[in-house]
């Protein structure tokens, strides 16, 4: 299972690098953005969402893989949102909590079912995530364009 990236740098660690004079400046889509050193109004709900996000992904995955494998894959995606999306650890836990927890009751059949639909559910979330990253520029951008009329 391939981990979207998204270059996502939480309020408390924008807020600490800024107390230490490091500016902080992500690539979102091919743009440059600088994040604010605080917490940007609407940026809790969107990380909330992008975890929900990441829940279905992961229950969609584990589904399509035979039952006795998915602790290891599970395990795997694990430390692939750790390591590769940048997750916090808890983070990381919670999305393969909620993700096991999920499809724990789903049957054989069920689970042969989501593997036959898969091209629509990765082409759906594909578009949700499309959205959760449009959402995320709009945060930054309209925080960027709130601190630079602060500034003036």
């Amino acid at each position: 299972m391939k981990t979207v990236s998204l270059a996502y740098i939480s309020p408390t660690t924008r807020a600490t690098l800024s107390y230490l004079g490091v500016p902080l400046t992500t690539e979102i889509c091919g743009e440059t953005a600088t994040l604010p050193p605080h917490e940007m109004p609407g940026e809790i709900e969107w990380r909330v969402d992008v975890l929900k996000w990441h829940v279905r992904k992961t229950a969609y995955y584990l589904a399509s893989v035979p039952r006795r494998e998915r602790v290891q894959k599970l395990v795997e995606v694990e430390q692939a949102l750790v390591s590769k999306a940048h997750f916090d650890a808890y983070e990381a836990q919670a999305v393969a909590a909620a993700a096991i927890d999920g499809i724990k009751d789903l049957s054989d059949e069920d689970a042969a079912g989501l593997t036959r639909a898969r091209k629509l559910i990765d082409g759906h979330l594909a578009t949700e995530w499309s959205t959760l990253v449009d959402r995320y520029m709009a945060l930054v951008r309209k925080c960027q364009s709130s601190d630079a009329l602060a500034d003036k």
